[in-house]
């Protein structure tokens, strides 16, 4: 498969696993990050909550889809672009003025190459796994600002299977 091929289904698939605007909140982020063999990561994503103009309660699932650009030290031979999508789980404390939250989950990525630096992937499937925490602000708590960290592998489906690690920082807003 080519990579124009896997960048339409992935995005096709990415599409469709959203609900329409009026039945769920709808939020978008913006993440910048870097790893420590200097791989800068630059993410933009939406995410779906289901909630509506209720305050979220205890537990709650979310579903977030991406794309990031991702490059290395070498500006030619080191870049890539990644398309994700992932459910998450969060579990989240609504204060007086903000939700203080901790989210995991794990999901698929497409990468435009298999290797970045030293870094050898093997395949252009990926699983995303992560770990985060953050807090919402606002009247509506449409402010989200967190911390997040990543980590891609093929689960062993191919070797080498290097993986690869990233922080990073994400600014959101929620648009409902």
């Amino acid at each position: 498969m080519g990579i124009t091929q896997g960048i339409i289904g992935l995005c096709t698939v990415l599409l469709l696993c959203y609900p329409l605007k009026g039945v769920a909140n709808i939020g978008v982020t913006a993440s910048v990050g870097q790893n420590i063999h200097s791989v800068t990561t630059y993410r933009l994503g939406w995410l779906n909550d289901g909630l509506g103009d209720s305050p979220p309660p205890r537990w709650q699932t979310l579903w977030e889809s991406s794309i990031a650009f991702w490059h290395g030290t070498h500006p030619k031979s080191d870049r890539l672009l990644v398309l994700a999508t992932s459910p998450l789980l969060r579990w989240q404390y609504t204060g007086l003025c903000h939700i203080a939250y901790i989210e995991a989950g794990i999901g698929v990525a497409w990468l435009s190459r298999h290797q970045i630096m030293t870094r050898q992937l093997s395949l252009h499937f990926q699983f995303e796994d992560r770990v985060g925490l953050g807090i919402r602000l606002g009247k509506r708590y449409q402010y989200d600002l967190s911390y997040r960290y990543f980590h891609y592998s093929n689960g062993s489906l191919k070797r080498p299977n290097n993986g690869i690690n990233l922080h990073l920082l994400n600014l959101g807003i929620w648009l409902n």
